[in-house]
């Protein structure tokens, strides 16, 4: 996925049960201030602003310290065998006080009929989508119009802040449905693919205070034990993890480019540290020259075939499982909107290294 310029485009958010694009800069601005007034009874939710300015405050921007990671509350979900596109639909469903998302790509019938029904139930409904998927620079105008006509408050990820809004999470009620892949039918019925469940209170408002600065375009900056985000600091964090690291690393993902971490492999070698790595398969010559440089420093590479890999997961020592919407490259690490969870010895961990076993034999 390329850098794009950041070009300041219109702000559009929904405001009734009609949309129109392109407005006058008069009415685009006041069409903006309704829409944010309107969201002023989903305020209650969040914590005020001046105590989110105030947390934010409290976070260095080049913090090179990794947090402590906490053991929390979760259940991972894997696609395509758990059925995760019903699970988060049945989530959404069962939902009583609110319902927030935001995704990359947002195409899955069942989900989104989910997210009509919550509004037609008087929920508090929010959407923040990616104006400008790439390759498909129209992808979410349909879905856009749709949910605004069914007077769901949706936006446009802010393009200023970031080059590409590829975050992938739910929030309904109190709990966390964060995803590796895109709230499409084929992310969810063909792709490998995990997403965590976590009712984890500092977790969840963390990721709460992420959705509100973003949907109302805020800064943001900083990172929580068990959360990072990108463009922030998760560079510093996933960096520092992986030097760490004693014995192993596995990295299970659709792609992987970044130079700073591929050389952080190479010096892992060095040190005897055991690095696998199993990517997506792709007969171009680009991943041909990427296999042989990580043959080349000892590293196990290993690429699948079917299902098709868009997962991006990275275990370390078998303690510290990263479940994130974020590639292994210098464009998602540095310049896009990620969401990233980390879990502390995990009970999935097992399963987690049987399906890289099943998925990577193929070459």
């Amino acid at each position: 996925m390329p850098i794009r310029s950041r070009k300041k485009k219109n702000i559009i958010y929904s405001e009734s049960v009609t949309i129109k694009y392109r407005k006058p800069h008069l009415v685009r601005h006041i069409l903006l201030l309704f829409s944010t007034l309107l969201c002023v009874s989903c305020e209650s939710r969040y914590s005020d602003y001046a105590e989110l300015r105030e947390w934010e405050a409290q976070i260095p921007r080049s913090a090179h310290a990794v947090s402590e990671i906490r053991p929390i509350e979760h259940r991972v979900w894997v696609s395509p065998d758990d059925g995760n596109g019903d699970m988060l639909a049945a989530r959404i469903d069962g939902a009583k006080r609110a319902v927030d998302l935001n995704v990359y790509l947002l195409s899955d019938t069942k989900l989104v009929n989910s997210l009509i029904s919550a509004r037609r139930r008087n929920l508090p409904v929010r959407v923040i989508l990616e104006r400008s998927p790439y390759e498909n620079p129209k992808g979410n105008a349909d879905m856009f119009a749709r949910l605004a006509n069914e007077g769901i408050l949706v936006g446009w990820a802010d393009e200023t802040r970031q080059n590409f809004n590829h975050a992938k999470y739910v929030l309904a009620d109190d709990v966390l449905y964060l995803a590796t892949s895109n709230f499409t039918a084929t992310s969810f019925a063909k792709n490998r693919e995990f997403l965590v469940e976590t009712p984890d209170v500092p977790t969840v408002g963390f990721m709460k205070r992420l959705f509100e600065a973003d949907f109302q375009r805020f800064p943001f900056r900083g990172s929580q034990e068990n959360a990072y985000l990108s463009p922030t600091d998760s560079r510093i964090k996933l960096e520092s993890h992986l030097r760490a690291a004693k014995t192993e690393v596995r990295l299970f993902a659709a792609s992987l480019s970044d130079e700073s971490l591929l050389w952080i492999f190479a010096e892992l070698r060095k040190r005897g540290v055991s690095v696998r790595v199993c990517l997506a398969y792709a007969p171009d010559a680009e991943r041909k020259a990427l296999s042989e440089r990580m043959k080349g420093i000892g590293v196990d590479f290993r690429q699948a075939k079917s299902p098709y890999v868009h997962a991006k997961t990275l275990l370390i020592d078998d303690t510290i499982l990263f479940v994130w919407s974020e590639n292994f490259t210098r464009n998602s690490l540095d310049e896009n909107r990620e969401a990233w969870l980390i879990l502390w010895d995990s009970p999935f961990v097992k399963r987690y290294k049987e399906i890289i076993e099943r998925d990577c034999r193929d070459i």
